[in-house]
């Protein structure tokens, strides 16, 4: 940069960008939100009609509905918790830390997945 009118310049270009991107984010959230509400309503549906095991082929995709499984994150109050929980004295450490990441709550949900056509 070798000047202050290229700085200006710079400044002026950021700004215009950072608008632009902002427009952008609007956009992505308005479809975004749009879009979670479709899956949703086509993962309902697949599974009110036993169709979860079932690929779906439209146009040039193929619609499937698996499970996706979360686990419970680790927190300092939960290893707490599951030590005072899990230890009656500090010789068992090795048997607690495994029982405090097998103990961790897991949960299911469908989600799509969509892939090309072969």
């Amino acid at each position: 940069m070798s000047s202050k009118v290229e700085l200006k310049s710079y400044i002026s270009e950021v700004i215009q960008l950072e608008k632009q991107e902002d427009e952008l984010k609007q956009k992505m959230k308005y479809i975004k939100t749009k879009k979670d509400k479709l899956h949703n309503a086509v993962i309902n549906y697949m599974s009110e009609n036993n169709l979860t095991h079932k690929d779906i082929l439209f146009e040039d995709s193929k619609i499937s509905c698996t499970t996706v499984k979360t686990t419970e994150s680790i927190s300092k109050r939960l290893i707490f918790e599951k030590l005072k929980e899990f230890l009656k004295n500090e010789d068992m450490a090795e048997k607690a830390t495994q029982h405090i990441y097998n103990d961790r709550a897991v949960t299911q949900k469908y989600a799509l997945k969509i892939s090309n056509k072969k």
